[in-house]
């Protein structure tokens, strides 16, 4: 017998996809993740949405050319996973609220440094091999 789900009581989360920020215009937030001491990062974008600093996540490009470990991002209000493959870049798609709450966790089992670009438009999703 299958498992049966009432939807009634769920949280709906008001995401920005697909929305470029007229006022703003498309930007990034280049970032780096220092993995050399650490396998698990948090990263807090609240503040600069609140702020009207960065109007939303809706896009994300990883770099992990050269590293050997995939990279797994939870997107804590959503809970979205993503999991970007050893020696890969691409863009992927962010399910993150539109206000509020944008909190991202990174965890890895390698050890380098990774750069992140957080975006406030929406790019196509596309990962490619770098080795």
């Amino acid at each position: 017998m299958p498992s049966y789900f009432n939807m009634a009581n769920a949280l709906d989360v008001p995401v920005s996809n697909s929305a470029i920020p007229v006022d703003e215009g498309p930007m990034c937030i280049p970032f780096l993740l220092d993995f050399t001491a650490t396998s698990d990062i948090v990263v807090d974008l609240s503040q600069l949405i609140d702020q009207n600093r960065f109007r939303g996540l809706q896009s994300i490009y990883l770099n992990l050319n050269g590293f050997a470990s995939s990279l797994t991002v939870n997107v804590r209000t959503t809970n979205q996973t993503i999991v970007a493959k050893a020696n890969t870049q691409g863009y992927y798609a962010v399910l993150a609220p539109a206000k509020g709450s944008t909190v991202l966790e990174f965890t890895t089992a390698g050890a380098a440094v990774i750069p992140v670009h957080f975006v406030n438009v929406p790019i196509d999703p596309a990962v490619w091999p770098t080795v």
